[in-house]
């Protein structure tokens, strides 16, 4: 049989330093080694017909048996994987290149928090699982030194990424506490839009099948919002952003178009951190 399962363990990617650490510190000439977190939660569906491992009593708990492993799924995905792309694009424009020092720098750490927050609204109940403790164990797990996860990694089909993981959220949100995510679509247009950070350094952005289409809409947005034109053609060209990269998606997605557009306007004018200052109001 073949139980459904989810794992939830941040691994990033293998870089030259990490086989270089390796040599040195191991001895070993690995030219594919993986580095990974302590952290670690694997849950598998209860659906044996014919007994099962006793993989809870051998992993020390990291291994979970539940009859249903959806809403696991969806905790991990609209919690630990959207917050993977809100600390992405806002991380990489404010000039900073791993997700632990995103993550201590103070406006960044409060306004993931915020979103965390804000998207936990659509987080169903999950057995055995306290939803506060484990959205603060997120923000220490993105704050690991250690293993120094690339913000780049994150925004690999970013378009896809964000569609699965961010978007479904905004049918069971509050309609006043949805600021934290037109924040990150806010600085992923601005990321399709220009590579360069606010400080003026170069970053290559990631391979996502949909840049293509997007980007030059992306470009006409960040124009229209940062341009001495009317904030209606702004909002407009937010719009058609949106309605490209999500086509067929709901007016919740839509409705957000002002509220990114305004955002943009923040960050041309004061900032990314000061966007997201703003986003991270109480709703």
């Amino acid at each position: 049989t073949f139980p459904n399962s989810m794992v939830d363990r941040i691994t990033p990617v293998t870089t030259d330093a990490l086989r270089e650490a390796v040599r040195q510190t191991g001895g070993v000439e690995d030219l594919w080694p993986v580095i990974c977190e302590d952290f670690i939660q694997w849950v598998v569906e209860n659906k044996f017909p014919a007994g099962r491992p006793p993989w809870d009593k051998v992993l020390g708990g990291t291994c979970l048996f539940v009859q249903d492993v959806l809403p696991y799924e969806l905790m991990k995905l609209r919690l630990l994987n959207g917050s993977h792309q809100a600390v992405a694009y806002c991380g990489i424009l404010a000039g900073f290149r791993v997700v632990d020092e995103a993550m201590a720098d103070p406006a960044i750490h409060k306004y993931i928090t915020a979103y965390m927050d804000a998207v936990g609204q659509s987080v169903p109940d999950v057995p055995g699982v306290d939803v506060i403790c484990y959205k603060s164990k997120l923000r220490q797990r993105f704050s690991n030194q250690a293993i120094k996860d690339q913000l780049l990694r994150l925004t690999e089909d970013s378009r896809n990424r964000i569609q699965v993981a961010c978007m479904p959220c905004l049918s069971e949100m509050r309609s006043g506490s949805r600021v934290p995510i037109s924040a990150l679509l806010a600085c992923w247009l601005r990321y399709l839009a220009n590579c360069q950070d606010e400080h003026g350094a170069s970053f290559e952005r990631s391979v996502d099948i949909a840049r293509g289409d997007l980007e030059p809409l992306a470009v006409d947005a960040w124009a229209a919002c940062t341009s001495a034109g009317p904030a209606a053609s702004g909002d407009a060209a937010v719009v058609r952003f949106l309605d490209a990269a999500f086509p067929g998606g709901s007016e919740n997605v839509l409705d957000l178009a002002p509220d990114i557009a305004r955002l943009l306007r923040v960050i041309s004018a004061q900032g990314v951190r000061d966007a997201l200052e703003d986003a991270s109001k109480p709703a």
